[in-house]
C-alpha cells in the first residue's frame, strides 16, 4: 500500500506546472481566483473584472490560499486539486478497508491511480475535484450512519454535502438523497428518516452552505443568483449547453471508458453479481453508481466529468469482483486483457492522427510513438498470459497503466499543449504598454498578463481608435473583416490547439 501511496502521488504531483494554464475552464477559474486575491474578497468572484456566475467560491478559496503560501502560478492554481484527489482516493481506501477488506481497498486504489481520466481531472484548476472529494465523503459518511446507526455521521454528511454545494451547486443535495433513498428501500428501513436528528442535521448543512450564497445575493442585489440556478442549473438540465449534447447512455459509456483498464471486468463483475454483491457496502456502491449515471443521463447537457463521483464507486466494485477470483480461485475469462491490449494498440494511432489534424502539433505527431510502449507491454502480457497467477495479471496491468499515465501525463499533454497560442504570443503582449481585447480571445491571456484586458464590442470600434497607439488588440481571424476601418497590423496568427477559432494579435 505504501509503494501504491507513493506512485499515486507522483501522478497527481509530480509536473503540475508542466502544462500552461490554457484550457478555457482552468484559465477562467484561476483567473477568477487571482482576481478575488488581488481585490482581497472572499466574496465577490469576477473574470476580467465582470462579475463570473458560473461557479459557486470553494475552489476559488483555496486557489487564493495557494496563491497566497506559493504566489500565483499554474501550480499553486492546481495545487490544492491534487490535494484532493488524494484525500478522496485515500478516504475511499479507509471505507473499503474497513466495510469490505484490506485486499479490496488496495485494489482500488489500484484501479482508481490507473484511470487517466479520473487522475486527470485533478490536476486541473477546476471546482470538480472539490466536488468529487465532499459528494464521494458525504456518501460514504451517510453509508456510516445507516449502517452502523452512528448519529455523528449524520451531521457530517451533511457538512459535507454544504462544502459539496459550495463547490458545485444544488447537485451534491440531489446525488447524496437520491443515493441513501434508494438505500433504504433496499434495505427496507425508514426509521433513519423519522429522526428529529434529521432536523439538526439540515441546520448543520444551511449553517455550511448558506451564508455565501445570502452574502452573494445581497452584495450583486440577485444578479449573481438568479444566473448561476437559473442559467448554469436549470438551463443546463434542461437544455443544452455551448453545444455539450449527448444520448440517454453517454453517461454510462463515459463513466466505463475513463475507467479503463479495468472497466473491461465490468461484465464479469455483472456476470458474477450473486457472488459480488453479498456486501451491503458494495451494494450500495452500485446504488451511488446507478443513481449518478441516471441522473446525468437525464440531464440535457452532458460533459465527461460529470459522472467522476461515481468513479470510486465502481471502482469498489470491480476490486471486489477481482478479489473474489483470486480468493475463491475461480477463473479469469481472457477478454478483458484483449480489449485492453487492442485498445491500448488503437491509443498510438489515435494520437498520430488526432495531432495530425491539428495545424498547431502537425510537427508533433512524432511523440504518439512513444505510447507504443505500454503497447508493446500489453501484447507481452497477452503472450504469457496463460502462465501468470490472476495476481500477476492484475499487477502487470496497473504496472503498464502506470507507464501509460506517466507517458501522457508528463510527456505528451505538456508538449503538445505549451504550443498553444497564449504561450506563443505572451512576449508580444508583454511589452506592449496595453492589450485591449475585440470581443472573443482565449481567457488564458488574463491569467499570464499582469495588466486588465478591456473588451471591447462592435459599437465600440470608434473607442478601439482612441486607445491605438502601442496598443495591441487580441481577437480571432473570424472577426478581422469587422476591424478594417482601423487598417490594423497583424504581428501573430496561432491556430487555437483543438479549437476551430485562431488567435490573432494586430497593432497599428
Amino acid at each position: 500500500m505504501v509503494l501504491v501511496s507513493f506512485l499515486l502521488c507522483v501522478l497527481l504531483f509530480k509536473g503540475l506546472d508542466s502544462p500552461p494554464i490554457y484550457i478555457l475552464d482552468e484559465a477562467r477559474n484561476a483567473q477568477c481566483a487571482k482576481e478575488m486575491e488581488e481585490n482581497n474578497t472572499l466574496l465577490i468572484p469576477t473574470f476580467n473584472g465582470r462579475l463570473r456566475t458560473d461557479k459557486p467560491p470553494l475552489h476559488y478559496f483555496f486557489m487564493i490560499a495557494a496563491y497566497k503560501m506559493m504566489g500565483v502560478s499554474s501550480f499553486s492554481a492546481r495545487f490544492f486539486s491534487a490535494i484532493f484527489g488524494l484525500l478522496t482516493i485515500g478516504l475511499v481506501a479507509l471505507f473499503a478497508n474497513k466495510y469490505i477488506g484490506k485486499q479490496t481497498a488496495l485494489l482500488t486504489t489500484i484501479i482508481l491511480s490507473c484511470s487517466s481520466q479520473f487522475i486527470f481531472e485533478f490536476r486541473l484548476a477546476v471546482p470538480d475535484p472539490y466536488f468529487i472529494f465532499f459528494t464521494v465523503s458525504s456518501l460514504l459518511s451517510g453509508f456510516i450512519w445507516m449502517k452502523d446507526q452512528k448519529v455523528s455521521f449524520l451531521y457530517l454528511a451533511a457538512a459535507l454535502i454544504g462544502f459539496g454545494v459550495l463547490a458545485k451547486g444544488p447537485v451534491a443535495i440531489v446525488l447524496p438523497a437520491l443515493a441513501f433513498l434508494v438505500f433504504a428501500c433496499y434495505k427496507k428501513n425508514w426509521k433513519n428518516f423519522f429522526t428529529w436528528h434529521l432536523f439538526t442535521a439540515f441546520l448543520c448543512f444551511l449553517a455550511v452552505a448558506l451564508p455565501w450564497y445570502l452574502l452573494i445575493h445581497q452584495a450583486t442585489h440577485g444578479q449573481w443568483t438568479k444566473s448561476f440556478f437559473l442559467q448554469h442549473n436549470f438551463d443546463r438540465f434542461a437544455s443544452p449547453t455551448d453545444g455539450h449534447s449527448g444520448f440517454f447512455l453517454l453517461p454510462l459509456a463515459i463513466s466505463i471508458i475513463g475507467l479503463l483498464p479495468f472497466s473491461t471486468f465490468i461484465f464479469e463483475t455483472i456476470k458474477r453479481r450473486k457472488t459480488v454483491f453479498t456486501n451491503e457496502a458494495v451494494v450500495f456502491s452500485l446504488i451511488v453508481f446507478v443513481v449518478v449515471v441516471v441522473f446525468f443521463s437525464l440531464s440535457a447537457t452532458q460533459l465527461p466529468n460529470y459522472t467522476m463521483p461515481a468513479y470510486p464507486f465502481i471502482a469498489i466494485i470491480i476490486a471486489h469482483y477481482i478479489c473474489k477470483a483470486v480468493n475463491q480461485n475461480f477463473k479469469m475469462p481472457a477478454y478483458p486483457f484483449y480489449i485492453m491490449t487492442a485498445i491500448f494498440c488503437i491509443l498510438p494511432a489515435v494520437v498520430f492522427f488526432v495531432l495530425k489534424s491539428e495545424a498547431q502539433t502537425k510537427d508533433m505527431m512524432g511523440i504518439a510513438g512513444i505510447l507504443l510502449a505500454p503497447a508493446l507491454l500489453f501484447i507481452i502480457l497477452l503472450v504469457k498470459l496463460k502462465q501468470l497467477t490472476t495476481s500477476y495479471k492484475i499487477l502487470s496491468v496497473a504496472t503498464i497503466s502506470f507507464v501509460f499515465n506517466t507517458l501522457m501525463l508528463f510527456v505528451v499533454y505538456p508538449y503538445v499543449y505549451k504550443n498553444n497560442p497564449v504561450a506563443k504570443t505572451l512576449p508580444l503582449l508583454k511589452s506592449a504598454p496595453r492589450v485591449i481585447a475585440y470581443k472573443h480571445y482565449n481567457a488564458g491571456f488574463n491569467f499570464y498578463l499582469d495588466k486588465p484586458i478591456k473588451r471591447f464590442g462592435t459599437a465600440e470600434i470608434d473607442s478601439i481608435k482612441m486607445s491605438l497607439p502601442g496598443t495591441m488588440i487580441i481577437t480571432t481571424s473570424a472577426l478581422l473583416n469587422e476591424l478594417d476601418s482601423l487598417r490594423l497590423k497583424t504581428i501573430a496568427w496561432q491556430h487555437d490547439i483543438f479549437e476551430r477559432r485562431e488567435t490573432v494579435i494586430l497593432t497599428k
